[in-house]
């Protein structure tokens, strides 16, 4: 018999979020409004250089400094899964429409896909601002991933913003984050987290 029933399909996106920003809330919104599930993948969840460092190419090398550095990735993989449950909670998000895993790039790890979800009901849904991020792309579309290329939405905030914010010690960083994620961020600072 032959079903006329049309597969639904989830998306999978991924990002450091350190923290957690009201340009990544935005996003993601944008995906619960077109896809049934949204799969949140959070990148560098163990903070390390990954093996192999050595023959990447100079600006992937770059990109990865940067992204394990403590000032740029301060938050563990804990904090950035709570800051991010808290903040869609706070918006009324159905979380059981939300799934959170920790996210290892196609150059970090051979086994990168057993934590990826189903290619067959899945879309890599991913913001294209550089050769890094069309490198991910051109890796997914190889080993089968549909790719849905979205505009960067929020150009003026950043997770660089909000870590300014903290370090200087200034409130700007509450005007930046969604008002869910407030709290654990208050309480990472008088717990003297910050670098």
């Amino acid at each position: 018999m032959c079903s006329n029933k049309v597969i639904s399909m989830d998306a999978y996106t991924h990002g450091r979020f350190q923290p957690f920003h009201k340009g990544h809330l935005k996003f993601v919104l944008y995906l619960l409004g077109k896809y049934d599930i949204l799969y949140i993948g959070i990148s560098n969840p163990l903070r390390k250089i990954p093996a192999g460092f050595e023959g990447f190419s100079e600006k992937l090398k770059e990109s990865l400094e940067h992204a394990r550095d403590p000032r740029s990735n301060p938050f563990n993989y804990f904090e950035r899964e709570q800051i991010i449950l808290d903040s869609l909670r706070e918006e009324g998000v159905d979380l059981s429409r939300v799934k959170i895993l920790p996210h290892f790039a196609i150059y970090e790890d051979s086994n990168w896909f057993e934590l990826m979800p189903p290619k067959e009901s899945t879309v890599i849904a991913i913001p294209a601002k550089d050769e890094h991020h069309f490198e991910k792309i051109r890796g997914y579309e190889k080993v089968g991933y549909k790719v849905e290329i979205i505009p960067q939405m929020s150009k003026d905030i950043s997770g660089s913003r909000v870590r300014e914010s903290i370090y200087a010690g200034t409130e700007e960083w509450k005007e930046i984050v969604p008002k869910g994620a407030i709290p654990l961020i208050e309480k990472w600072i008088e717990n003297g987290k910050s670098p």
